[in-house]
């Protein structure tokens, strides 16, 4: 995928990530990956989207019952860091 963004779910632990990835994936195709550096709150794993549908995206994570974060995040790094931008958290 070559778009200039992605998204990504990031989650206060690891099993609600786990959770997460077993549903998450007969709706979008997804990844695990480490979370992005700069987004601070988070257990160490966050789940990439290859979906650029945000209204699909936002719609599906509304129904997540724990703490969430939801961020695009762009593709190119300026002075080392990517453009993080939040979308969606639930405290």
């Amino acid at each position: 995928m070559d778009s200039e963004i992605f998204y990504v779910i990031s989650f206060d632990s690891t099993n609600h990530a786990m959770q997460t990835e077993k549903n998450i994936m007969k709706h979008f195709e997804i990844a695990i990956i480490p979370t992005p550096r700069e987004i601070t709150r988070s257990c160490g794993l966050s789940i990439k989207i290859f979906s650029l549908d945000i209204e699909k995206i936002i719609d599906y994570v509304k129904k997540l019952t724990f703490t969430y974060g939801l961020y695009s995040v762009s593709n190119k790094k300026i002075d080392g860091k990517r453009k993080i931008k939040s979308i969606l958290v639930n405290e």
